[in-house]
C-alpha cells in the first residue's frame, strides 16, 4: 500500500461512517459532486473527494461548488499533537458542510456575494460563519467523542486536544478576536487558536448537550441542527431569526426539558450559566472586592451598552472581617432597567444558575444569599461569578441594553452608602480595585460614652446632630446596646398597601420558585443521563400532583386575598428595626417597633407606639440552656419530688442563668398609665427607604411605691433614664420585598423576630441550598 493509499483508505472509512451517521438522523443527502462529475445520482455513482497536494497543510476544505479536499498531512495517519487528534475528524467537518449546502434556502443565503462579515475577525469571515463553521466544528468534535467514547474538554476548562477558542462577552453571532490574540501563530507556538467562527463551536456543542444529552453516543446531540438548516426563510443578516426558530422547533421535536424550550431566550442564558463558568471566557471581566458592609453599583449606559446576544461578567469577592460572629451575612444581587422590554431581555446569572425572573415586573430582578461562616474559603471570603446576558424572547429583536447592577453586602449602613462605581472595565488579570466602602469602619464602641443631648423637635434634627450607627444607654445591659457605622442593622417600612402587596405576591412567587427548583433538579438529573432524568420526572409528577391537591384543599389563595384586603383597611404604618451591637455583656440584639398613624414623615412617636427590646447574647444562650434543663425535668412528678431534687433543679437553673447581666431587681419601662415617671417617646427625624434616623428617651423603674406616707417599703422605688439614637442608611428601594427579607434576616443570637428560610419566597429565591 502506498502512502496516498493509506490516506485514501482512512478518509474513505470515515466518510462512509459519517454518511450512514447523518442519514440515520434524517439529514438531507450531501450536496457533493460524484465520480461522474455531476450532482445527479441514477445508480452506482459515488461521492467524490480529492486529496490535497500539499502534505504540510493539515487542513481540509469544502467549496460551494460541491468539491471536497482532504489533507495528506502526516499527522493524519500518525497523530502526535493535539491538533493532529482534532484533524482526525476533518472529513466529518467537511461532509457536514456539504449537508448544510443541501438545504436550498440556507445555501442561497450563505453563498450571497454581498453578505458582510464581522470586521474584527479573520479576514474574509462572513455573517453566516458563526453558524456554518461553528456547527461543523461542533459536529467534528462530537464525532471524535463518539469515536473515542470519551468527553473532550473545552481548552479553558482543563487539558484538551481542542485549540479553537473565543471570548463570549461579545455578540455570539458577531464576535471579534481580542487585540492581544489577533496574531496568527503556527501550531505549537500558541496554546489556543483564537477564531470567531470556529470558537463558537462551544455554543453549538452545549446546545447539543442540552437538547439531546451528555451521552457521547446520543444522536440527538447533532440531530437538532437539522431543524435549523431546514428553515425556509427569510434568511438574513447573521441568520439569527432562523436559528431561533429552528432551536424552538428542535426543542419541541426532541421533547427537551422545559428550561430549554423557547429558543435562544432559554438556551443562551443556560449556556452562560452552565458552560461559561471560568473567568477566562470573558475578555473584559471586572474584579470587585467588597468588605462588610458595602455596596457596589454600576450603571451601564448607552455608551457602554450590552450588545445583543452578549454577556457582561463580574467576579465579586465578599471579604469578611476577622472575628465575625456566626450570624450569616446577607449578600443581594439586583438587576434593573428603566425600559421594561430591555429588562425582560436581561438575564441575571450567578455562578451556575440563571436566577428566577420575578413574576411582578415592578419588582427588581434579584437574588439574596445568606453567607454562613462554613461557606467561606481559607482567606475568609466567598467568590461569585455574576453575569448579565442579553437576549429577547424573539432573539432577532434584541436591542442594546442599558441597566444597573447592584451588589449589596448587608444593605444597611451606619454611614452614607458608598457612591456608585463608574470605573472602566478592567482586564481579567488586573489587580482587584480598592474596597468600595466610602469610609473605613470605625472601631466598635466598647465603653458607654455619655449620651449626647439631642434636639427635641423633629424639624430641628439633622444628620449632623446624630452620629452614624446607634446607641442606647441605660442602667444595665437589659437597657444598653450600641454599634458604630459598621454595626449590623436592618429596617423595613410597612405601609398597609405595601404590606398587602407583598403578601399577595409572596405565594405566587414562592410557587414560581418551587417550579424553578424542580426545573433545576431536572437539569442536574439530565446531565447524569436518561435514567436519572426519567426518575426525576416521575418524582416531579408525584410531587406536583400531591401539592396541587394540597393547594386546592387549603383555599390558601382565598385566605391570602382576604388577609390582604383586611390589611389595606388599616391606616397604620409600622417601622421594624433590628440592630446588633455590644454592651457590657458582649453582643446584644435590639428589636425596635414604631407604629405611625397617617403620613410616614418626621414626627414624635408616643411611648405606647414605640417598643424597644434588648437581648444580650449571653441572656439568649442562658435562656436556651435553661430551656434545655427544663426539658429534662418531670413536672408531673413535682408534688412527689423530695427537697433534694428540688434544690438540684434550682441549682441547675441558677447555673444556666449565670452571666446574663440581669440584676436581681430588673428594671421595667414606665407606661402611660403611671404618673410617677416619664413615659418618653421617639423623635423621628427621617423615615425613608434611604435613611432612618431619630432619637428617643424614657424612664425605667424598679421597686415598690410608698403608697402610705411614712410606711416602710422593703424595696423602694428607683428611677433611671434610658436614651439613645439611631442613624442608618439603606440601599433598598420601594420595589423590594422587605418583609420577607427582614423577617428572615438574623441580627444575632438574641434576634426575637426571625423566620429562617422565608427568603425562599422572595424573587430569585430557592428552596435548595446554594
Amino acid at each position: 500500500m502506498t502512502l496516498l493509499e493509506g490516506f485514501e483508505e482512512k478518509h474513505r472509512a470515515i466518510l462512509e461512517y459519517g454518511s450512514r451517521w447523518f442519514a440515520s438522523m434524517s439529514f438531507k443527502a450531501p450536496f457533493q459532486v460524484n465520480d461522474q462529475g455531476r450532482f445527479v445520482f441514477t445508480g452506482g455513482e459515488k461521492y467524490l473527494a480529492y486529496l490535497n497536494k500539499d502534505p504540510s497543510n493539515p487542513g481540509s476544505s469544502y467549496s460551494s461548488k460541491g468539491n471536497m479536499y482532504l489533507s495528506i498531512h502526516p499527522g493524519f495517519l500518525n497523530p502526535s499533537t493535539p491538533n493532529d487528534r482534532v484533524y482526525q475528524g476533518a472529513a466529518i467537518h467537511e461532509l457536514f458542510h456539504s449537508i448544510q449546502a443541501a438545504y436550498p434556502a440556507y445555501q442561497s443565503y450563505a453563498t450571497r456575494p454581498d453578505l458582510p462579515g464581522p470586521p474584527r475577525c479573520d479576514e474574509g469571515e462572513r455573517a453566516n460563519a458563526w453558524l456554518t463553521e461553528g456547527t461543523a466544528s461542533a459536529v467534528q468534535i462530537m464525532y471524535l467523542e463518539r469515536a473515542h467514547g470519551e468527553t473532550w474538554n473545552h481548552p479553558f476548562r482543563g487539558p484538551s486536544y481542542i485549540r479553537w477558542v473565543r471570548a463570549f462577552d461579545q455578540p455570539l453571532d458577531w464576535g471579534w478576536i481580542p487585540a492581544q490574540h489577533s496574531l496568527s501563530l503556527p501550531d505549537g507556538v500558541a496554546q489556543h487558536a483564537w477564531q470567531c467562527s470556529y470558537g463558537t463551536w462551544y455554543f453549538w456543542y452545549a446546545v447539543g448537550n442540552m437538547l439531546g444529552s451528555t451521552n457521547v453516543q446520543d444522536n440527538r446531540r447533532v440531530a437538532y441542527l437539522k431543524h435549523i438548516f431546514e428553515q425556509t426563510g427569510p434568511w438574513a443578516g447573521t441568520g439569527l431569526e432562523m436559528v431561533d426558530a429552528g432551536l424552538k422547533q428542535a426543542a419541541e421535536e426532541l421533547n427537551a426539558l422545559q428550561s430549554y424550550r423557547g429558543g435562544l431566550y432559554a438556551l443562551y442564558p443556560q449556556f452562560v450559566a452552565q458552560y461559561l463558568d471560568r473567568d477566562v471566557f470573558y475578555e473584559k471581566i471586572k474584579n470587585i472586592t467588597l468588605p462588610v458592609p458595602s455596596v457596589y453599583e454600576t450603571h451601564i449606559d448607552i455608551d457602554n451598552a450590552l450588545e445583543p446576544l452578549s454577556t457582561r461578567a463580574w467576579r465579586i469577592r465578599v471579604q469578611m472581617p476577622p472575628g465575625l460572629n456566626d450570624v450569616p451575612t446577607t449578600v443581594r444581587f439586583a438587576l434593573n432597567s428603566d425600559d421594561p422590554a430591555i429588562k425582560d431581555a436581561l438575564h441575571l446569572i450567578i455562578d451556575s444558575r440563571v436566577v428566577t425572573r420575578p413574576l411582578d415586573p415592578s419588582v427588581p430582578y434579584s437574588q439574596l444569599r445568606r453567607v454562613h461562616p462554613h461557606l467561606l474559603d481559607e482567606e475568609g471570603g466567598i467568590d461569585y461569578l455574576v453575569r448579565v446576558a442579553n437576549v429577547a424572547r424573539n432573539a432577532v429583536l434584541t436591542n442594546e441594553a442599558t441597566f444597573t447592577l447592584k451588589v449589596e453586602v448587608e444593605g444597611f449602613y451606619g454611614s452614607a452608602a458608598p457612591e456608585p462605581d463608574y470605573t472602566p472595565v478592567t482586564e481579567p488579570d488586573s489587580p482587584p480595585p480598592p474596597l468600595l466602602k466610602a469610609d473605613q469602619p470605625a472601631p466598635l464602641i466598647t465603653e458607654t460614652p455619655p449620651l449626647t443631648p439631642l434636639p427635641r423637635k423633629p424639624e430641628e434634627q439633622t444628620l449632623l446632630s446624630i452620629p452614624p450607627g446607634f446607641q442606647i444607654t441605660g442602667p444595665d445591659s437589659q437597657w444598653s446596646c450600641e454599634g458604630s457605622d459598621d454595626a449590623r442593622a436592618s429596617y423595613a417600612i410597612y405601609t398597609p398597601n405595601r404590606l398587602a402587596d407583598e403578601l399577595e405576591r409572596m405565594l405566587p412567587q414562592g410557587l414560581k420558585n418551587i417550579e424553578n427548583d424542580l426545573d433545576q433538579a431536572e437539569i442536574e438529573a439530565h446531565r447524569r443521563g436518561d435514567s436519572e432524568l426519567a426518575a426525576m420526572r416521575q418524582q416531579r409528577d408525584d410531587f406536583e400532583t400531591g401539592f396541587s391537591d394540597l393547594m386546592e384543599g387549603s383555599s390558601i389563595h382565598d385566605k391570602v386575598a382576604k388577609a390582604a384586603q383586611e390589611i389595606r383597611r388599616s391606616n397604620e404604618t409600622q417601622i421594624l428595626v433590628k440592630l446588633n451591637g455590644k454592651n457590657q455583656q458582649g453582643n446584644c440584639d435590639v428589636l425596635m417597633i414604631l407604629t405611625l398613624s397617617g403620613a410616614t414623615t418626621a414626627q414624635r412617636v408616643s411611648s405606647d407606639n414605640f417598643q424597644l427590646t434588648i437581648t444580650s447574647a449571653s441572656f439568649a444562650n442562658a435562656m436556651s440552656a435553661a430551656a434545655s434543663v427544663a426539658t429534662q425535668f418531670d413536672f408531673s412528678a413535682l408534688e412527689s419530688m423530695d427537697i433534694e431534687k428540688m434544690k438540684q433543679f434550682e441549682k441547675q437553673l441558677e447555673h444556666a442563668l449565670e452571666g446574663t447581666g440581669l440584676s436581681e431587681r430588673p428594671w421595667s419601662r414606665c407606661s402611660p398609665e403611671q404618673n410617677d415617671c416619664e413615659e418618653g417617646g421617639f423623635e423621628l427625624g427621617e423615615v425613608s427607604e434611604e435613611r432612618l434616623f431619630g432619637s428617643f428617651s424614657f424612664q425605667v423603674y424598679r421597686g415598690d411605691l410608698q403608697l402610705v406616707r411614712n410606711s416602710h417599703v422593703e424595696d423602694p422605688r428607683e428611677y433611671a433614664e434610658v436614651g439613645g439614637f439611631i442613624n442608618i442608611t439603606s440601599t433598598k428601594d420601594a420595589g423590594d420585598n422587605n418583609l420577607m427579607d427582614f423577617m428572615s434576616r438574623s441580627s444575632g443570637d438574641g434576634d426575637l423576630l426571625l423566620i429562617p428560610g422565608l427568603e425562599s419566597f422572595l424573587q430569585g429565591g430557592t428552596m435548595l441550598k446554594h
